[in-house]
């Protein structure tokens, strides 16, 4: 009965997570009757919004992006980090992203989950942080990564969390985007993207053509 009506369901996650000071973040997705993601509308009763039949499976997803460094409670901040690690290992944010960035990327990444580096161990790991859109992640990655993991030795988890978020928000392009399939008035499909700087328009790679 406590998820029937939306209104309830964000507060009472958030508060569970201890994060309920920062709860305007985040929202709740589900997948609707055209195999769409959408938001739960929190003025609408849940009930009326799921199409399926139970059991319903329900998304905890961070909505607004903000700045790392404005996010003040630690809970918040590892939802963030949750949510970016899975945008970046689906490929979702790809566009525009050097080989570079992704590497640090991959290194962070590869740290919160496995540790300080080991060279007979770790460089075949980061494969599992390479989207399969993508294709075999190449050796040029591979050797970055390392050399970016080789660094993080001594830092504590907490931190090297916030050093990807500060990373994602201030090298990827895409960060904080949410994508959406549209058509324009031709009916030719286009990719539409909401995020912290506003509206873009995206080709189908999700590229961003028109702000």
């Amino acid at each position: 009965m406590a998820y029937q009506n939306g209104i309830v369901a964000d507060p009472k996650i958030c508060r569970e997570l201890g994060i309920v000071e920062e709860a305007e973040y985040f929202g709740i997705q589900f997948v609707g009757s055209k195999n769409e993601i959408l938001w739960v509308n929190n003025r609408n009763r849940l009930s009326k919004q799921l199409s399926s039949s139970p059991p319903y499976h329900l998304y905890f997803r961070v909505k607004f992006f903000i700045p790392p460094e404005d996010i003040l409670l630690e809970g918040t901040r590892h939802q963030f980090y949750i949510n970016v690690v899975r945008q970046l290992k689906e490929g979702v944010w790809d566009a525009e992203m050097n080989l570079q960035t992704q590497a640090h990327l991959i290194a962070l990444m590869a740290y919160v989950q496995f540790g300080k580096y080991n060279q007979n161990t770790t460089p075949c790991k980061y494969a599992c942080f390479w989207p399969d859109s993508r294709g075999e992640i190449p050796p040029d990655a591979i050797g970055l990564a390392a050399n970016f993991h080789r660094g993080l030795d001594g830092f504590t988890v907490q931190h090297v969390q916030y050093e990807l978020l500060r990373l994602a928000a201030t090298e990827v392009p895409s960060y904080g985007m949410h994508f959406y399939e549209v058509k324009d008035i031709f009916e030719r499909r286009l990719t539409f993207g909401v995020g912290p700087e506003g509206l873009v328009l995206c080709n189908t790679n999700y590229t961003i053509d028109d702000k």
